[in-house]
């Protein structure tokens, strides 16, 4: 049986996860998206009970909005390794941002079970993340669903203060990182690899 391999983003929103995505996709892998997982995971009851309760136990917002992204972390992992650990693919791709080591130490638990888990590092200038997002609010395109103002320029800047550089001791079997060169990504250079 081929071992299975899941690659996961570490990025800031508009970094170009999922333009990677999709051209994972094209080359036959398994997307796995946040997003899409997010705006299940919001509708169901779990989250709908767990949310109507900080509301009432949290008062501080900032505290509330922390305990809410730890509760749907944890719904994400494990949905994330229900999709890996049954579904037949050999071959992952998670799309999601993973900014912080606490979001991406589920995925890397997997590793223990003998997938190998690779991250890759979008490190786009927030110049250009910011301009990315203005293209995005002034064409009217709606990115992600759990937190909407989470794509506002003053939260992509708290998003980029709060990030933890991702690091290959955290459970890695690699770790690319890809730097922003001042254009689009020669799509022709560097395409997945098919397995």
């Amino acid at each position: 049986m081929q071992k299975k391999t899941i690659r996961m983003t570490i990025g800031l929103p508009f970094s170009g996860k999922s333009t990677l995505a999709r051209e994972y996709a094209a080359n036959g892998w398994t997307v796995i998206s946040r997003d899409v997982l997010l705006a299940d995971i919001i509708r169901t009851s779990a989250f709908r009970e767990e949310d109507a309760r900080l509301k009432l136990q949290i008062h501080d917002p900032a505290m509330r909005f922390e305990a809410r992204s730890d509760f749907v972390t944890q719904l994400l992992t494990i949905e994330i390794q229900r999709t890996v650990r049954e579904n037949p693919s050999t071959q992952f791709f998670y799309d999601g941002t993973n900014l912080q080591k606490k979001t991406r130490a589920g995925i890397l638990a997997l590793g223990a079970e003998g997938v190998r888990v690779e991250g890759i590092y979008l490190q786009t200038p927030i110049e250009e993340i910011l301009k990315r997002e203005r293209a995005a609010h002034d064409s009217g395109e709606r990115v992600g669903s759990f937190n909407e103002e989470g794509h506002k320029p003053e939260a992509l800047l708290l998003m980029m203060h709060l990030s933890e550089e991702p690091r290959l001791d955290e459970g890695f079997a690699s770790l690319e990182v890809r730097t922003w060169e001042g254009r689009e990504p020669d799509r022709e250079r560097q395409p997945p690899a098919r397995r």
